[in-house]
């Protein structure tokens, strides 16, 4: 490995590392690919030694990356005095976009959530059953957000705006959509703002 690199692990906590390894293994393999032997190798740390920092061992480590990947999305849509609300959409929306095509970790294991009628119990015990995500207090803050910046769009037009929850649940899937099955008409270069563009549209 390299000094640079080594330099850079010796700044982080082990566990920090672990949560690391565990999301690059998740990104490449998927949740189900997700073992702590693989960890353990890749690190040349022991299995106990992980069990030391994460007790509930591979259950506690996605549970610690779902929680991660709600308060990415809950990070987007910020309240701003004097921002254009239809603005402030675009942005939380390409926000969104890039948020989940530079962590596929995230993306993979919120894919694995929606292909689970139950839901992903790592996810769940962070976010209550299927369709209570909006319930809890940083997804509830953002859906809060949302709805005032559609209320504030629609305000001028007869057009009655969607609820927030639908709004995200729409974005997120157009999201997921593009990112894992790229139109022809995205080429090589900067892919993640032309799909956000073609999110936007």
């Amino acid at each position: 490995r390299s000094k640079r690199r080594r330099q850079v692990e010796s700044d982080k906590s082990t566990a920090q590392l672990i949560l690391d390894e565990a999301k690059a293994i998740v990104a490449r393999a998927g949740v189900d690919g997700l073992r702590l032997s693989a960890v353990s190798e890749r690190l040349g740390v022991t299995v106990p030694a992980i069990y030391s920092h994460f007790p509930r061992g591979r259950s506690e480590i996605l549970e610690r990356i779902a929680l991660l990947a709600i308060e990415g999305l809950a990070s987007f849509f910020p309240a701003s005095e004097g921002s254009v609300p239809g603005r402030a959409l675009e942005l939380g929306t390409r926000g969104v976009v890039r948020f989940l095509y530079e962590n596929p970790a995230y993306l993979r294991l919120l894919l694995r959530d929606l292909s689970m009628p139950p839901g992903l119990p790592e996810l769940t015990r962070q976010t209550g059953p299927p369709g209570a995500v909006e319930k809890i207090g940083i997804a509830r803050a953002m859906h809060q957000r949302i709805e005032r910046l559609l209320y504030a769009v629609a305000k001028d037009t007869s057009v009655k705006p969607p609820s927030a929850p639908a709004f995200f649940n729409a974005l997120f899937g157009a999201a997921c959509l593009n990112i894992v099955h790229p139109p022809a008409t995205v080429a090589a270069g900067n892919p993640c703002q032309q799909l956000e563009a073609l999110v936007v549209e």
